[in-house]
């Protein structure tokens, strides 16, 4: 299971995760992410993985798409 908080502070977006980003979860993340690219292109965003216990190879190349296109990660290191 996966947590996705969105906070928006008009400044800037991020995305909170929290539990483990596999599976079905890529692609709520990718929904999410895509929906507010569209509607605030210009608002950096942050994804915020402090809290990620885990990350599939699908959750790794969509984090990397992001980052390529502007998003910024916080994160711990995950063993």
């Amino acid at each position: 299971m996966l947590r996705i908080t969105v906070q928006d502070s008009g400044e800037i977006t991020r995305f909170r995760l929290e539990g483990k980003l596999k599976g079905d979860w890529v692609r709520e993340l990718e929904r999410c992410w895509i929906h507010i690219r569209d509607v605030r292109p210009e608002m950096p965003l942050i994804v915020e993985l402090s809290d990620v216990s885990f990350v599939d190879e699908s959750g790794r190349s969509l984090l990397s798409r992001m980052v390529s296109q502007g998003a910024r990660r916080k994160h711990k290191t995950i063993c």
